[in-house]
């Protein structure tokens, strides 16, 4: 009876870097990690009427009956993650682009329950109206039955038609990193905290909290975050463990350069990592002919809509805008379409691999290319996505890694 009304000690902290006990680490004899990513999603990464020739793995395989095969062929293989995407509403077109999609924070449980080793990554909106002791209490069951195999990839949102859907209006860029870095504060609060205690924040507030099972990794389970911009950067660098960052080898040096630079001043430690789009065939010839193939097929509809909720994203607090308003925002003349204003290679970026960098060729090649991203991008761990996912990663399997292995660079 002792404990009615027993809110704890109010909390002093409340913004990063805050690492009450430390940081994880990853236990892999590896120097380059890899992963798998998206295998929740319609047509994965790409954006293509291809993806319909290959059902099970392209347009299919967030379906359980493929998408279980291919999580315990990555566990196999030996990858060392794997990363569950999250969306809420789909992009269309003849592709049905992300129509259907398995919530990730549900979905990463099922895929520790049927892998041995693999870590399971879990994407969760920390600006759609949860409250971070849901979060705290969700990653602390998730991991304790995984075995300690369970993270959390911290996303602040940016498609305003998705907020709508929560009832909110689209926050403004700053103000949503904000949010999380004080979400991620309470969270981390709760799974270090072995007395109930109480915090009361800009934007959360919670009397009494108390999480119990703790996390079985110690001294909490990884935080990552995909952030490209100098904020989410710096998000990264004071409260994460990983950063995802998109684009070319340049642009990925650079990002691992800034992410060192912050996190060093945080007396922090936090891996750089970024995300490739996978097309392996026997020969560099063979595996050109068939991107053109699905560049052929590429989903205009599915595609521009994508890129219209980005743009419309990036207009904060701006719902219920028309493509044509969007269009006008940015000066995009009539009669010309969005690929043609945004030219071939970046609309092409985003309609196959969105944003990741794309690695087309026979074995040797794009193991080459995977040295070089790892090596001269200073990239700690790749994220990857195929075309088709069931004949990727048996390529991958099969005929690249033995080269990765011969580089010294996997095991």
């Amino acid at each position: 009876m002792g404990r009615i009304g027993e809110h704890g000690k109010l909390v002093d902290i409340k913004r990063g870097p805050f690492d009450p006990g430390g940081q994880p680490t990853v236990d892999s004899p590896n120097d380059l990690w890899l992963g798998l990513f998206a295998w929740n999603a319609n047509s994965g990464c790409t954006a293509s009427r291809a993806t319909l020739k290959h059902p099970d793995g392209g347009q299919q395989i967030w379906r359980w009956d493929n998408a279980s095969q291919l999580l315990q062929q990555a566990d196999r293989m030996g990858l060392e993650f794997h990363l569950a995407a999250a969306r809420w509403v789909g992009h269309g077109g003849d592709s049905r682009f992300h129509e259907s999609f398995l919530e990730a924070l549900s979905a990463t449980p099922a895929a520790a329950a049927i892998t041995e080793n693999i870590l399971g990554l879990a994407t969760g909106h920390v600006t759609y109206g949860f409250h971070p002791m849901h979060f705290a209490k969700f990653g602390a069951t998730v991991d304790h039955i995984s075995g300690g195999r369970w993270g959390l990839n911290i996303v602040t949102g940016w498609v305003a038609d998705e907020q709508a859907m929560f009832g909110q209006q689209f926050s403004d860029h700053e103000m949503r990193y904000d949010m999380a870095d004080e979400f991620i504060t309470l969270v981390k609060w709760a799974w270090s905290s072995e007395a109930p205690f109480s915090f009361e924040g800009d934007y959360f507030t919670s009397h009494g909290a108390i999480v119990d099972p703790k996390p079985t990794r110690k001294p909490r389970p990884f935080l990552v975050n995909a952030g490209s911009s100098p904020t989410g950067i710096d998000f990264a660098a004071k409260q994460c463990d990983w950063l995802f960052c998109l684009g070319d080898l340049r642009t990925v040096r650079s990002a691992a350069d800034m992410l060192e630079e912050r996190a060093d001043a945080y007396r922090r430690k936090v891996e750089s990592f970024t995300f490739a789009w996978l097309l392996i065939a026997d020969s560099d010839a063979e595996a050109e002919a068939i991107y053109q193939d699905i560049v052929a097929e590429v989903d205009e509809e599915a595609t521009d809509t994508f890129l219209l909720r980005g743009m419309q994203g990036s207009q904060s607090g701006r719902t219920g805008r028309t493509a044509s308003d969007i269009e006008r925002t940015f000066q995009i003349p009539d009669g010309v379409s969005l690929r043609q204003a945004l030219g071939e290679e970046q609309y092409l970026a985003t309609a196959i691999g969105l944003g990741g960098k794309h690695i087309i060729g026979g074995p040797a090649t794009v193991a080459e290319q995977l040295r070089e991203l790892h090596v001269a991008g200073r990239q700690r761990g790749i994220m990857l996505s195929f075309f088709d996912y069931f004949d990727g990663l048996t390529r991958l399997q099969r005929d690249v890694l033995p080269i990765l292995r011969q580089m010294g660079i996997r095991q």
